[in-house]
């Protein structure tokens, strides 16, 4: 992500207020990968996401704590702002499972309510881990309606 890593949870962070706070209490997700793959990934990653067809975009914070085969994730979206909702508030989304692969993270969500229409959803990710410490990659979220579009998008 373009805003790179801090390899520890910031001031308020884990045990900090707001809503990440009630996903932390979450159970862990299981994870498979090789310690020192994992270890690589473990941190707090700050940067932004756009759908390619909505064109909704906005902040995301990814973060990571390992505990031997499992981990404590969240994701932490932030719609962009609007004149209808000037100060969107923060979108907690729990992580279902994590596979970590050399410099490659992939995983799934927990089924959310999307915060714009209220459908549910179903959500894949994918990033690679670059040289530099960038971390970038692609999400696809599938409405679990049979009349919704699949959206797929970017995160860096």
């Amino acid at each position: 992500m373009a805003g790179g890593r801090t390899p520890r949870a910031p001031a308020g962070g884990w045990q900090g207020e707001g809503p990440e706070r009630a996903n932390l209490g979450r159970p862990t997700a299981p994870v498979t990968a090789d310690p020192a793959d994992l270890a690589a990934f473990v941190g707090e990653w700050a940067g932004g996401y756009v759908g390619e067809d909505s064109g909704r975009q906005g902040t995301v914070v990814f973060r990571l704590a390992a505990t031997g085969d499992s981990v404590r994730a969240l994701v932490l979206m932030v719609p962009r702002p609007t004149a209808d909702d000037p100060m969107p508030a923060p979108v907690p989304l729990a992580v279902h499972h994590v596979t970590v692969e050399d410099r490659t993270v992939r995983g799934t969500l927990v089924r959310y309510d999307d915060p714009e229409w209220g459908l549910p959803l179903e959500t894949e990710f994918r990033g690679i881990l670059s040289d530099d410490g960038r971390l970038e990659g692609w999400f696809r979220s599938v409405g679990t309606r049979i009349d919704t579009i699949p959206e797929v998008g970017h995160w860096w």
